[in-house]
């Protein structure tokens, strides 16, 4: 099985998931559309990739951006990967702008884009959702609670997105990631730390950033479609081990 060439827009290209699945797509031959504040200087080199600027973090240019990228393009699948995850503290020291920035990032701004490019995915009777979630939705973990909060959000934007546009040939999923194999986590974590991650996990690896990007190739397919309304662990099994 093989898709056509489409069209993918994804949010927080800069480094690490965002970037590598963006790549992944473009040597497929697919056109991808980044968005956000930073962009990527190795996608530059790509003919099929093109980037908007824009701060996730403001509304009105959110939408602005959205409107003027579904102007231009047909837009056959959106990937909400861009993140905001303040400093691990005590939710007692958490200020209320750690709540509205991550909430801001996670699902303010992905209905406002969603809001814009879904037109042109209604009418071509195609279109393909993917929230970028983790995996401490399911287990929880300290220190985190503005992050897990609003990435917990998606869960209800993610059934609500695919009851409303299920007759539409759109789908809308949800996929939790366990700890990733990125240049951030090596340069946040110690290997002490890396390894007691590792050993809480019940395969003993973390997920590798080459296979999230060849699950959203497969979404791709008209094939995938089976598939809406789901909330899927990517995570060598962490989901069912605590490792907070």
């Amino acid at each position: 099985m093989s898709s056509k060439i489409k069209t993918v827009l994804i949010s927080g290209v800069s480094k690490g998931i965002g970037a590598n699945c963006a790549k992944h797509l473009l040597n497929l031959g697919h056109t991808v559309i980044g968005i956000g504040r930073n962009d990527n200087n190795a996608l530059k080199e790509f003919p099929n990739y093109h980037f908007f600027q824009c701060d996730l973090l403001e509304p009105e240019a959110t939408k602005n951006i959205a409107k003027e990228i579904a102007s231009t393009f047909q837009v056959d699948m959106f990937i909400h990967n861009a993140m905001y995850s303040p400093k691990h503290k005590p939710f007692l020291r958490c200020q209320e702008d750690d709540f509205l920035k991550a909430h801001t990032i996670s699902s303010i701004a992905p209905t406002l884009i969603i809001q814009k490019i879904i037109s042109g995915m209604r009418k071509n009777k195609f279109g393909r959702i993917l929230f970028f979630g983790t995996i401490i939705q399911v287990v929880g973990s300290k220190g985190q609670l503005p992050y897990l909060t609003a990435k917990s959000a998606l869960s209800g934007l993610t059934k609500g997105l695919c009851l409303e546009l299920a007759t539409s040939g759109v789908t809308c999923n949800l996929l939790l990631l366990g700890p990733v194999d990125t240049q951030k986590l090596r340069e946040n974590l110690s290997e002490d730390q890396i390894k007691k991650i590792k050993e809480s996990m019940p395969t003993g690896n973390l997920v590798e950033v080459d296979h999230i990007a060849k699950m959203v190739e497969y979404f791709l397919l008209d094939e995938s479609a089976v598939i809406n309304g789901a909330t899927i662990p990517l995570g060598n099994a962490s989901h069912l081990r605590n490792y907070s």
